[in-house]
């Protein structure tokens, strides 16, 4: 069986620290507190801790998650574009569950 983060998984995991963001409650707290600028850097920070751990550990071929074959492409070039989709997926969600699930202005 194939383990393959690339445009699968990685949206997915950034969704679930979204989700963790809305829910967990110590870390909804600490979270919540954070300016607008300090929360995009902190989910950036943490997806892309993921990327780069997931392309490292793919380097020293422990998973096999981004093609060492395809060189500075597979383990450089397809985590940053995976990085891009799960910012992507992870702002687009927080922003529709604080819409959906946030308080509602009067």
């Amino acid at each position: 069986m194939d383990f393959n983060l690339t445009f699968d998984w990685l949206p997915v995991v950034s969704v679930v620290l979204s989700l963790l963001a809305w829910y967990v409650p110590r870390f909804k707290e600490w979270y919540q507190a954070l300016s607008p600028e300090a929360k995009q850097g902190v989910m950036a920070l943490l997806i892309f801790l993921i990327a780069a751990v997931a392309s490292l550990l793919s380097w020293l071929g422990v998973i096999d998650v981004y093609s060492t074959a395809d060189g500075w492409k597979g383990l450089i070039l397809a985590p940053i574009i995976d990085f891009v989709i799960a910012l992507i997926a992870n702002a687009g969600f927080y922003k529709g569950t604080q819409y959906l699930l946030g308080p509602k202005s009067k």
